[in-house]
């Protein structure tokens, strides 16, 4: 797993992250993944072999959790769904401001490829 500035790479999974408070300093920290679950293909979408990327614009909470999950760049054949319902089950290490947990609006691109 790699380090992040605006965007951290998690195993084929980015995450671009804006904040809602200002730029980290020192005493704050941006938002980190604590635990991942991967999406699963539906039967539609392994059958017409579709692979790519799904957008989804959400705001990591002060507990963790990806809240207002919204799609930003779809694929369709059901995987829109399959990425916001993995990305409800993320948990985060909410970023910081002075120390305090604070909301952090992010992107996350989740990564469908099929496996030969």
């Amino acid at each position: 797993m790699a380090g992040f500035k605006l965007r951290l790479s998690v195993l084929g999974l980015l995450l671009a992250l804006t904040p809602l408070a200002a730029d980290p300093t020192p005493k704050d920290t941006l938002p980190e993944v604590r635990f991942k679950v991967n999406p699963r293909y539906t039967a539609k979408a392994r059958l017409a072999r579709i692979e790519g990327l799904v957008a989804l614009n959400c705001v990591v909470d002060t507990d963790g959790k990806a809240v207002d999950i919204k799609v930003e760049r779809s694929l369709g054949k059901g995987l829109d769904e399959k990425a916001i319902e993995a990305l409800r089950k993320w948990i985060f290490y909410p970023a910081t401001k002075d120390g305090v947990p604070v909301r952090w609006k992010a992107t996350v691109d989740i990564s469908f490829k099929l496996r030969e």
